[in-house]
């Protein structure tokens, strides 16, 4: 292939200017690993194994030995973490239920700051292109994280942190080939005196769309230009300041599902978009006296899509927030911020697809608090948090959890945890018209006349929708032993209240009269059209269990597995709020499982994989599947290393969600055999 043969010349020039040395198969030993420290879950470092939450760590090892190049597969094999690609880089990732390509209970961090969309309150998992050789971890926590991280922190929390910028000198290039992607990174970084330190970067990727079943792709690839920059600054020996920002441009194509407007039967066809992303962010941190430290960040965010729709946004947010953690002695610490943003939106349409209004602006509020308190004497650690907010969607939310964790015994530690957090309507649930998509043939019988009419679908936001509330109860225990042994399990049970789903409204001729109250209105009308509302109309309940297994037989070799069981109804109040809570439920497996392994065959070899099994989805049904991927490394010399990849190796194509909320057409995930080349320093 044309794209291999040049990644082996880059590996050929790069080996040229290399020198050897040996090579440490592991970047941290396994005491280190026992006892890396996180900050995702209380705002502050602290020890992953004395954490009462539902934790799960990647490591920049892990990322760089799985061989992914985007988030999503960065993130496959954490248990309770549902990751489904639906296209080449088209992700749908939630935590704990509700897997769909507009999930809106997970929020996701990058450095700290919030990479949100406020038109279905997700995560736009395309948009979000990062050099994962820059990222030192990945924090992902299971279970509502909203007394500390606030609305839409609900099933869970995923926190991106890069490295910093002194970590990273030097010149780094990374070029990856498949048949379905071009990829090539480019790093700079160096320092300004001894305080200072900078990088710089950028990436290009070109990657091929999968087509869904009987069509064929249209020959103009998905490409995407990425770059940006990382500033640290030691100000003084107690003061640090962070600067960063990048920006993202992308060509965008897609299939969509619709109806032919003439016909007003189902139809895919071929769309072109694009998308502008861009970001910056400032953090000053001091180190004050009497165990007192202080943070002041900025972020803005700035985002122009135009996703192959007839429907593009444009957003603008500032965020503003403070933040002070007091230790007043080894037993007690105090963490409490303010916050305060601001977002800006607009939007342009047609009449099937819009806004109403189609401008506005939101000014959101909120005040936190954290407390623990360590009872050394019987091993015992309290912690307390609550977060008040006043948003301009959804009105006053009061946010609490409390937790308690005990060691037992040195490599044993439980904990139990209470919370309550709350999911902000979003843009669309308060402003979207949407006019003219199929209705699905479970809703047919909605209209009282038994004709063959056409029936088409409309559904309307509502203002003055109340919040989503998640009361959630959590139990868990880690057991290790030694270095080398470590059990995680999680056990969770959740009721929603007042969620949000689409409410009947009312079956209408082309003219706009009921059927319900002018029955003969069809005889002079085209098409029916089945309307309904958002409304608090739903209520649901999930209950599961996640289990984390790692084991280091020898130096050489380390074996991850994980398993998450789940169960999840959602009901509505109606015919139709019933059927799309229904979609809901069926949208996320029962079982899922995966074996990871980690092998280092002397000082320049590495063979890794990975194996998932993931049961069947109800509805729309997708059947079950087993795939696995499989990298060969080598490190000819000390700064290069080469590895082959190939991935989704269980049927030559497969499934892995067919998502009814999403006007793109379902499309299975291929093979893929891809050649890597990485020189750092």
């Amino acid at each position: 292939m044309p794209a291999c043969r040049q990644l082996l010349c880059v590996a050929l020039l790069l080996t040229a200017t290399a020198h050897a040395r040996e090579i440490d198969p592991f970047d941290l030993s396994l005491e280190e690993l026992l006892h890396v420290e996180i900050v995702s879950a209380s705002r502050h470092a602290q020890d992953r194994f004395s954490v009462p939450s539902a934790v799960h760590v990647i490591s920049a090892r892990d990322i760089e030995r799985s061989g992914a190049t985007s988030l999503g597969e960065a993130l496959r094999g954490v248990p309770g973490l549902l990751v489904s690609r639906t296209n080449n880089n088209e992700w749908a990732i939630s935590a704990r239920g509700f897997n769909g390509a507009f999930s809106n209970k997970q929020l996701v961090l990058i450095d700290g700051r919030t990479v949100y969309d406020p038109s279905f309150a997700g995560v736009t998992w395309d948009n979000q292109e990062l050099l994962l050789a820059d990222v030192e971890r990945i924090e992902v926590i299971r279970g509502p994280g909203a007394a500390l991280w606030g609305a839409n922190a609900v099933n869970g929390v995923i926190n991106v942190i890069t490295r910093p910028a002194q970590d990273t000198a030097g010149m780094a290039v990374s070029v990856s080939g498949a048949h379905h992607h071009r990829i090539a990174e480019l790093r700079y970084g160096d320092s300004v005196g001894d305080r200072h330190h900078y990088r710089v970067f950028g990436k290009f990727a070109q990657r091929d769309l999968f087509a869904p079943e009987g069509f064929r792709s249209t020959g103009r690839d998905n490409r995407s230009h990425y770059g940006g920059f990382r500033w640290d600054s030691e100000l003084t020996e107690r003061q640090s300041l962070l600067l960063s920002g990048s920006l993202l441009q992308r060509d965008l194509e897609r299939y969509l599902s619709g109806l032919d407007p003439l016909t007003l039967t189902p139809e895919v066809v071929p769309a072109q978009g694009d998308a502008h992303v861009g970001n910056l962010l400032a953090r000053w941190r001091y180190a004050g006296d009497g165990g007192r430290d202080h943070e002041l960040q900025f972020f803005s965010n700035h985002s122009d899509t135009d996703a192959a729709t007839p429907l593009s946004v444009d957003f603008d947010t500032y965020r503003l927030s403070y933040q002070q953690s007091h230790r007043a002695s080894a037993q007690q610490l105090l963490v409490w911020g303010l916050e305060y943003q601001h977002l800006r939106y607009r939007s342009e349409g047609t009449a099937q697809l819009n806004f109403e209004p189609r401008r506005g602006r939101e000014d959101d509020f909120a005040i936190y608090a954290h407390s623990e308190h360590r009872i050394d004497a019987l091993n015992l650690t309290l912690n307390a948090g609550l977060r008040l907010e006043d948003n301009t969607r959804g009105g006053r939310a009061v946010q609490p959890k409390i937790a308690l964790g005990w060691a037992p015994a040195e490599p044993v530690y439980l904990w139990l945890s209470a919370a309550r957090a709350t999911r902000k309507p979003s843009i669309s649930d308060n402003s979207i018209v949407a006019l003219g998509f199929p209705v699905p043939d479970g809703l047919a019988e909605l209209s009282p006349i038994p004709l063959q009419i056409p029936l088409i679908g409309e559904l309307r936001g509502q203002q003055g929708i109340d919040n989503e509330v998640l009361d959630a109860l959590e139990f868990g225990v880690r057991w290790q032993p030694n270095a080398r042994w470590g059990v995680d399990l999680a056990s969770f049970y959740n009721v929603y209240d007042d969620f949000i789903l689409p409410q009947f409204e009312d079956v209408r001729c082309s003219d706009g009269a009921s059927v319900f109250i002018e029955p003969n209105c069809f005889l002079a009308s085209s098409y029916l059209v089945a309307s309904s509302k958002s409304g608090n109309d739903g209520q649901a309940r999930s209950h599961g269990a996640e289990l984390a297994l790692r084991w280091v037989p020898a130096e050489a070799l380390e074996l991850q597995a994980s398993y998450a069981y789940l169960d999840l109804d959602v009901s509505g109040s109606d015919q139709i709020s019933d059927f799309n809570g229904a979609l809901l439920s069926g949208s996320s497996p029962r079982h899922s499982a995966a074996l990871t392994w980690r092998y280092s065959i002397g000082n320049r070899w590495q063979f890794d994989g990975q194996v998932r099994r993931v049961s069947r989805l109800s509805n729309p049904a997708v059947a079950g599947y087993t795939t696995f991927d499989l990298r060969l490394s080598w490190a000819p010399v000390s700064r290069l290393r080469l590895a082959l990849l190939a991935q989704e190796l269980g049927d030559a194509r497969h499934l892995e969600l067919d998502d009814a909320f999403d006007n793109v057409p379902a499309t299975e995930v291929q093979r893929s055999i891809a050649l890597q080349v990485r020189y750092e320093p």
